[in-house]
C-alpha cells in the first residue's frame, strides 16, 4: 500500500511512501469504524492523503502516525480510515448551502 501527499507542507511533487497493511481494527472513538494499521512512514501533514493499493485504487484516507523514538531507528504505525467507512459517512453530511457545483 502507498500514501501520497504533501507532508510538512512540502512544495513541488507529492511524496509517496510505501508500507505493508498490518491489520484492520475497529475503533470506538472518532473516527469510529474500521481502520487500517500499516507500517507506512507518514510524516506530519500527511493526514487526509489517499492510501492506494498496488493497483492504484484508493482504499483509504491517512489519519495519523504514531512513532516510537526510543529505538535505534524510527518505527511507526500509521492509521487510516477505509474507503468503505468514508463512503458510509457521506449520506450523513449536511447538504451544501452555497458555493457548490450541482
Amino acid at each position: 500500500m502507498y500514501v501520497m501527499g504533501y507532508p510538512l507542507g512540502e512544495a513541488g511533487a507529492p511524496i509517496m511512501a510505501a508500507g505493508v497493511l498490518a491489520k484492520y481494527r475497529t475503533s470506538s472513538s472518532p473516527p469510529v469504524g474500521v481502520l487500517m494499521n500499516s507500517d507506512i512512514a507518514g510524516a506530519s501533514g500527511s493526514s487526509g492523503s489517499p492510501i492506494f493499493d498496488p493497483s492504484g485504487w484508493v482504499i483509504g484516507i491517512q489519519q495519523s502516525t504514531q512513532y516510537d523514538w526510543s529505538l535505534t531507528s524510527i518505527t511507526g504505525i500509521s492509521s487510516g480510515i477505509t474507503s468503505g467507512e468514508f463512503l458510509n459517512e457521506i449520506p450523513q453530511w449536511p447538504a451544501p448551502t452555497s458555493g457548490c457545483l450541482s
